[in-house]
């Protein structure tokens, strides 16, 4: 138990670990084709099978090799997409910028409305004999 709290902890593995070991997998088993197909070829009896030797040492290379196109289509496309996100965050910052100006000058036309009818409101109120709401106390409206 002593030599497991010893032991380093696993690097974590990512997916291009994996490519990067198929990569060299199919670099290895390459250089043993080659390898096999230079022995045949010095060997007369093993010589018909130096030729599909070297074309399977080829097809590794290939097959090792086949995932880096796919990848790169996708990567780009992720950056195309983190750019779509990315531009529409900034038109929605600045609708809200815009929404903020609007509701601000909302307030501020609807306070200068209040302002100048209100007497006017409170002189009618009172011709009626009613007190005018404008003496009660107002509730506050939230400002940000």
């Amino acid at each position: 138990m002593a030599e497991r709290e010893k032991e380093p902890a696993a690097a974590p593995f990512s997916g291009a670990d994996a490519f990067r070991r198929m990569q060299e997998l199919g670099a290895q088993l390459t250089g043993a084709a080659r390898s096999m197909a230079e022995n045949l070829t010095s060997t007369p009896a093993a010589a018909p099978f130096a030729e599909p030797m070297a074309r399977w040492g080829e097809r590794t290379v290939e097959l090792s090799t086949l995932w880096v196109s796919p990848m790169r289509a996708m990567l780009e496309e992720q950056q195309e997409l983190i750019d779509a996100v990315a531009s529409w965050a900034e038109e929605q910052r600045k609708l809200a910028d815009r929404f903020s100006e609007l509701a601000a000058r909302h307030r501020e036309m609807t306070e200068q409305v209040l302002s100048a009818i209100t007497p006017a409101l409170d002189h009618v109120q009172r011709m009626a004999g009613r007190e005018p709401s404008s003496s009660k106390p107002k509730k506050k409206s939230k400002k940000s």
